[in-house]
């Protein structure tokens, strides 16, 4: 989301908050709408000398649910170029206590105002905002002090409706956005100076690299005003959790690949050892991690199939992207359609289609992608991975595990609770599958997952072969069933068979939902080319978030 350029509605810009982000939005060259309940509300948001013919002002009561109606009514019909807006839920002034008498009086208006108001603001914006090219909502809520029980409960709603709102246009233009802010026991607002600029620069560059992360705030271990400790629960960084994930799943099942469950059960893989199938030391990963690498470098580049295709031949010419330069395991769909590209086939034709040629293996590697494609349209997200896909595997059954993998990973990127995740792909994938024409039969391969609940499935009937759906299947068995990620990626290995690659695609699913800082930390699970994979992750962090 560009910050220049944006004509942006502020119904409320009294608090301090506002009238910082007035004084930022205007310094960039943005038109700004400003409303509020009294002239003198709008005189200390534009004090910091923001006047002239880009801010527009209009008193409204904000307290009665018909002014609201007409000042946006107002402000669409003036400035129909409206693409943003930053909505403040409205303070409590009533100390609630609750050990003694309440009256009514004194709560319900208040909770009204708090909750009401900015939910009202974004059912009377939000189609206008959905027919814009690029446009935002922006809400601000807290995290429970549980000593102001009207003020948390006014937080909770506000969250638990930018979370319901955000999946509603999730196909549309809008995009919303959650800030936590730090708030004294009273419901006031507590960053001052400092720490209230560099909370509004996180604020406007959140905007900026369209990222979800949530919150944004100053400090990691501030306290609170209270002197209660305060840790605010960060979004691990999202390029290491994928590439560590899936690369630390992959050498956890490289020693033992192509043994059988029984095997594995008799003597279970319990952390990372080597030698065994591929006489490999301890950490080393397989292809299944170096074309994961090779994709997400390409990236760095942007988004482009054939240079994606290109770093492909050279990790398997020039073993580039290799745990110690040497290419130890090819699968064979992969082979063939990279000889097809060094025959000078386009990407997009050189993967093979026939129904045969389901293995895994565009899979594997398939999870960097979320990086370029998950604040898109599902069309675009569609269309990009079955590109990505065809490389080397063009059969559509494939492309579709790639879909509904990376859709999970996507919910899971929005911070949704794994099962919550699942039942939202669930629904999503079908109907879209079936609007774009997908063979019904097709389709229908994938209802052990699309259909009920994977997770209650027995052990017994889960397979962990190189057939594409058996991978997925897997993946998603082991991660729906386990509460970490060493126990999820231990799990997926044990089941025998196929062990690097189902590690490593439950790792991609796991290292996203609960970080990799378990492994990492741990110095017997250390991997090869450690520091090459952290550099790798920091650009594309940098890049992307």
């Amino acid at each position: 989301m560009k910050l220049t350029g944006n004509t942006i509605l502020i119904p409320d810009a009294n608090s301090p908050l506002m009238v910082e982000l007035v004084k930022r939005l205007y310094a960039f060259g943005n038109t700004l709408v400003i409303g509020s309940h009294s002239p003198e509300d709008i005189r200390k948001a534009c004090r910091p000398k923001i006047a002239g013919s880009k801010v527009f002002k209009k008193e409204f009561d904000k307290y009665s649910s018909r002014d609201r109606e007409k000042f946006v009514q107002w402000a669409l019909k003036t400035h129909p170029d409206i693409n943003g807006a930053f909505l403040l839920p409205w303070g409590f002034k009533t100390d609630a206590q609750f050990h003694r008498p309440v009256a009514h009086w004194m709560i319900g208006p208040q909770l009204s105002d708090t909750i009401v108001q900015p939910l009202h603001f974004t059912g009377l914006l939000a189609a206008h905002l959905a027919s814009k090219k690029e446009s935002f909502i922006a809400f601000f809520s807290g995290k429970p002090f549980s000593e102001q029980p009207l003020v948390d409960a006014a937080h909770a709603a506000i969250h638990a409706f930018a979370a319901s709102a955000r999946s509603q246009l999730e196909d549309t233009s809008v995009r919303l956005f959650e800030f936590e802010y730090l708030q004294n026991n009273d419901g006031a607002e507590a960053y001052k100076g400092d720490e209230l600029k560099k909370f509004c620069a996180n604020v406007l560059h959140a905007l900026q690299q369209n990222s979800f992360k949530n919150p944004v705030h100053p400090h990691n271990d501030m306290q609170a005003p209270n002197g209660n400790d305060y840790r605010f629960t960060t979004l691990h960084s999202v390029p290491k959790a994928i590439l560590f994930g899936v690369a630390i799943g992959d050498a956890l099942g490289v020693p033992v690949e192509f043994l059988s469950r029984e095997e594995l059960l008799k003597n279970p893989i319990t952390g990372m050892c080597g030698y065994g199938t591929h006489s490999q030391p301890p950490g080393t990963w397989s292809d299944d991690s170096s074309l994961t690498f090779c994709l997400a470098e390409s990236l760095l580049k942007g988004y482009d199939v054939k240079s994606m295709a290109g770093n492909f031949l050279m990790w398997l010419h020039y073993a580039s992207w290799t745990a110690h330069d040497e290419v130890f395991d090819v699968g064979i769909t992969t082979q063939g359609a990279l000889q097809n590209l060094a025959d000078g086939a386009e990407p997009t034709m050189s993967g093979l289609a026939d129904e045969n040629s389901n293995g895994n293996g565009s899979l594997m590697r398939i999870s960097p992608l979320l990086l370029e494609i998950h604040d898109k349209p599902i069309k675009e997200r569609f269309l990009k991975t079955r590109e990505v896909s065809f490389i080397t595997h063009r059969h559509i059954r494939s492309v579709i595990s790639c879909f509904m993998y990376l859709e999970f990973a996507r919910e899971i990127l929005l911070k949704k609770n794994k099962f919550t995740a699942f039942k939202k792909v669930q629904k999503s994938v079908p109907e879209f599958l079936k609007n774009e024409n997908i063979d019904k039969r097709e389709i229908a391969i994938f209802d052990r997952v699309l259909k009920g609940d994977i997770s209650e499935l027995p052990e017994s009937e889960i397979k962990s072969s190189g057939y594409v759906v058996h991978t997925l299947e897997a993946s998603i068995w082991c991660f729906l069933k386990t509460d970490s990620y060493k126990s999820a990626v231990l799990k997926a290995v044990n089941l025998g068979d196929d062990t690097d690659t189902t590690g490593a695609v439950t790792g991609g699913l796991a290292g996203l939902y609960y970080g990799v800082e378990e492994p990492l930390d741990d110095p017997e699970w250390r991997i090869a080319q450690h520091e090459r994979i952290e550099a790798l992750a920091e650009k594309l962090q940098e890049k992307y978030f």
